[in-house]
């Protein structure tokens, strides 16, 4: 029997320039491409056992956009290529039949059966020995090097009676929502029929390109001046009017009724790290009800709302709709959050924004602050994350509503999407600051590299 050490038989995947547990979610500034961090190496090894332990024979190495600064994990954006060397350095030769390297996405609801749906499995071969010398029988020994890329996949295809493409999800790894969506990058080495296979997997970072497109010309060049963007009566194109909601109930013990028309900036995508823009027009016959509107805007209950849904049973749920089942038959799940409340101001009469519409009716700006890290729209079929900007009943401490036929709480909802790249033209120009004590504490997501198990972690 031959002296030299053999790959160990069960293989590790340890980080030589990383701690052992690595953030996951960053939020991402949206610079343009052209100014991104420069490529950041992470180096991962396959390592001997035996007289020449903890020696890496084999090594993978990954470039990607994260922070060098901070070695994140790799991370990619829309189709980034997923890039790197297999490197190998092997003193004495070992039987090689292939190598291969694959991109595994998955949704992980659970560790039961049905707890895991694989949704993409991109596999890329590198190297096979019918490819090399045949004098070498599949033997290789010494420094050998092999480079891939491959963009990664933006689309991921439901196979079926019609197939479906869905946008790739993000990657999602969050306290108090019991699914993660996980890619993991896979390094495949098959040997001799007497010789276990070795694997190396590490968990990557997709976060999806997501632009919203262009605000209207008015809007924008309010923004490049650094003013509010003029409201929908001065702006039509500007603004999405929503349906008009008549809000009764109980003032400080007075009967009275307030017409309200909240109207959304156009487009309905909004790029996290900026603002939702709002304006809302409430008519009222009361007098005492305008007066206290006037003193406290924030009495008017707008908030940006987020629904995650997934199944249990991800793979059940996914060939249910393949079929044209109805998904709720395979246990549809949806986590309802509150994200952000919006911060309102009148309007003056010197910024030359108001219409004259008589004593009974008031204008109000508003704006919803979306945090950077705040995870993106997902139409995924298996786990979809959506957004709704919400008009509540207005501060119940000192407005009683009367019951609402369709829900007592929620007035009126509009979907929108929450996207990961700014659209063409200036940014919306925010004047005030987050509404206090309603976004949530910052949390970071972390992978946990050595044992390739995703799992979420609160760091203060």
């Amino acid at each position: 029997m031959s002296s030299f050490a053999f790959p160990p038989r069960y293989s590790t995947a340890v980080r030589d320039d990383l701690p052992r547990y690595s953030l996951v979610f960053q939020p991402r500034n949206n610079p343009p491409r052209a100014v991104l961090p420069t490529h950041c190496k992470h180096r991962f090894h396959i390592r001997n056992g035996g007289a020449h332990k903890n020696k890496p024979w084999a090594t993978l190495t990954v470039f990607s956009k994260a922070d060098v600064t901070t070695q994140k994990a790799p991370r990619f954006f829309g189709s980034d290529p997923v890039a790197g060397t297999i490197e190998f350095d092997i003193e004495t030769p070992l039987t090689v039949n292939s190598i291969t390297i694959s991109l595994r996405g998955r949704v992980i609801t659970s560790f039961l059966d049905g707890g895991s749906y694989t949704f993409m499995d991109h596999r890329v071969p590198i190297w096979h020995r019918s490819s090399t010398n045949k004098t070498m029988d599949g033997k290789l020994v010494g420094a050998h090097s092999w480079p891939f890329s491959f963009p990664f996949p933006q689309e991921v295809c439901i196979p079926g009676r019609e197939s479906e493409t869905f946008p790739a999800p993000q990657t999602f790894l969050e306290r108090g929502t019991n699914a993660n969506v996980q890619y993991d990058l896979v390094l495949h080495i098959t040997h001799g029929l007497l010789r276990p296979d070795s694997k190396l997997q590490t968990g990557v970072v997709y976060v999806p390109d997501i632009k919203p497109g262009p605000s209207s010309f008015l809007s924008q060049q309010a923004y490049r001046d650094g003013r509010i963007a003029p409201p929908p009566h001065l702006d039509p194109a500007g603004w999405l009017m929503l349906p008009k909601v008549l809000i009764r109930g109980q003032l400080l013990g007075y009967d009275v009724g307030l017409e309200c028309l909240l109207c959304l900036a156009n487009p309905q995508c909004y790029t996290r790290g900026t603002i939702i823009p709002l304006h809302i027009r409430i008519h009222t016959q009361d007098a005492l009800a305008l007066d206290m509107l006037a003193s406290s805007p924030k009495m008017i209950n707008v908030k940006l709302v987020r629904r995650v849904h997934f199944s249990q049973d991800a793979s059940q749920a996914t060939a249910a709709h393949v079929i044209g089942k109805q998904a709720k038959m395979t246990g549809l799940i949806e986590g309802v959050e509150d994200v952000e409340k919006a911060v309102w101001w009148a309007l003056g009469d010197d910024d030359g924004l108001r219409v004259e519409e008589g004593p009974n009716v008031r204008r109000y700006s508003g704006e919803i602050h979306l945090r950077k890290e705040l995870q993106p729209s997902c139409d995924f079929l298996p786990f979809c994350v959506s957004y709704f900007v919400e008009l509540h009943s207005f501060d119940p401490s000192v407005f009683k509503l009367y019951d609402h036929p369709t829900n007592r709480h929620r007035l009126t909802s509009h979907p929108v999407r929450i996207g990961t790249l700014l659209g063409d033209g200036p940014a919306p120009v925010s004047f005030t600051k987050p509404s206090i004590g309603t976004s949530k504490s910052n949390q970071l997501q972390e992978l946990n590299f050595n044992s390739g198990t995703a799992f979420s972690r609160m760091r203060w």
